[in-house]
This record gives structure tokens, C-alpha cells and sequence, in this order.
């Protein structure tokens, strides 16, 4: 009986062993473009690259690409993209939403980013699929 309670005990062990190394993964950065910012997710569960439309932000209201990736560096199709967008300057977060549309397998476009001056912006982006989410922030200067 305590063979059989040892051998049940180390089975135990040894598969939450494994589940807990197999989550361990994290996603690696998958850039694609030389003008695009590439980050992992807080939590390692994405590669996020952003590219600015115009490259160079402007005051008023702007885009951004968004290039998403899953920890084995396929393209993140149906997620939920968030962007938002915090003047460093001022320390407010803006109340205008962006706009996301997914246009191709992993590639959003995100619409009405506001910048309401010139200087320093953190996008704030957050990224869900299925149950998983994740954020990064990326630091923009507007000139």
C-alpha cells in the first residue's frame, strides 16, 4: 500500500512538473519591418510589433499597424486589440477610443490615436485571445 501511495504521490509530482515547464514558453520578437517597434508581451504570451502611420506621430489624430504573434510565432488571427494612449507629459490617459480592425492574419489596424500635443505618449496595448491577455507599452514621441 505505501508503494502504491509513493508511485501515485511521484506521478502527481511529475505531471505538474511537466505542466508547470511546458507554460514556461515565452514568445521570442518576430520584427517584420525596420520602421516597426517589436516587444514581447508583459507575460511572454505575444510578439507585438507596432509600426506608426505617419512614421513620424503628428498632433491631432494618427494610426498604428499591429503585428501580433503567439508563443510559436504564428500569426494571432481574432484577437481583441486595446490601444491606449497616456501623455507622459501631462500624466492623463486620453478618453478617445481607438478604433481596431484585424485586416489580415495578425495584422490590426488601429485608428483615432489622438495625440493632443507635442511630446512624450506611452500606447498601452493590450492584447486578448480566447482566455489569455497580455499588454505592452510602447513609448512614442510626438514632434
Amino acid at each position: 500500500m505505501r508503494r502504491f501511495i509513493f508511485f501515485l504521490v511521484m506521478a502527481l509530482f511529475l505531471t505538474a512538473t511537466a505542466e508547470v515547464f511546458a507554460h514556461g514558453k515565452k514568445a521570442k520578437p518576430l520584427p517584420h519591418f525596420a520602421e516597426g517597434i517589436t516587444k514581447v508581451s508583459d507575460n511572454g504570451l505575444f510578439s507585438i510589433e507596432i509600426v506608426l502611420e505617419p512614421l513620424k506621430p503628428k498632433v491631432g489624430k494618427n494610426k498604428i499597424k499591429v503585428y501580433l504573434h503567439d508563443i510559436d510565432g504564428k500569426d494571432l488571427e481574432g484577437a481583441k486589440v486595446e490601444v491606449k494612449v497616456w501623455n507622459k507629459d501631462k500624466d492623463i490617459l486620453f478618453k478617445d477610443k481607438t478604433k481596431t480592425m484585424e485586416t489580415a492574419d495578425g495584422e490590426y489596424i488601429v485608428s483615432n490615436v489622438v495625440y493632443d500635443a507635442q511630446g512624450l505618449y506611452e500606447l498601452r496595448v493590450k492584447v486578448t485571445k480566447s482566455s489569455e491577455s497580455d499588454k505592452a507599452i510602447f513609448d512614442v514621441e510626438v514632434k
